[in-house]
């Protein structure tokens, strides 16, 4: 029987994720951005003196409350029927999957890539 990759953890991951970007993206469309745009908003906003200096418009101030109020509200439609408990336990198995994919000393691409090769 082939590998299922449609039943792994990690498929169900990239599904969720690419469900949140559309969601998320839609909203965003909203108030003039493009998805990606409003991480780099609210960082601009918690910049920390180390960075160049930055300023955010009126403009800009206005679309970080409402990014604040997008993202409030795709969480609670991702997350609902999902009790605190399980929250709370969701948000702590996916900081450990991405510790794990971010940690050093893996396999290697260049070792699937091998495998692939003379496979």
């Amino acid at each position: 029987m082939a590998f299922d990759h449609r039943r792994t953890v990690t498929h169900r991951l990239i599904q969720a994720a690419r469900a949140y970007r559309v969601r998320a993206g839609a909203r965003l469309s909203r108030i003039g951005l493009h998805s990606g745009q409003e991480a780099l908003l609210k960082a601009l906003a918690n910049g920390d003196g180390r960075q160049a200096r930055v300023f955010l418009t009126e403009r800009g101030h206005h679309a970080i409350a409402m990014i604040d109020k997008i993202w409030k509200r795709v969480e609670k439609t991702a997350l609902a029927g999902i009790n605190d408990k399980d929250r709370r336990r969701l948000r702590k198995l996916l900081r450990q999957i991405e510790r794990n994919l971010d940690a050093v000393g893996g396999a290697s691409d260049a070792d699937d890539i091998g495998q692939l090769e003379t496979g």
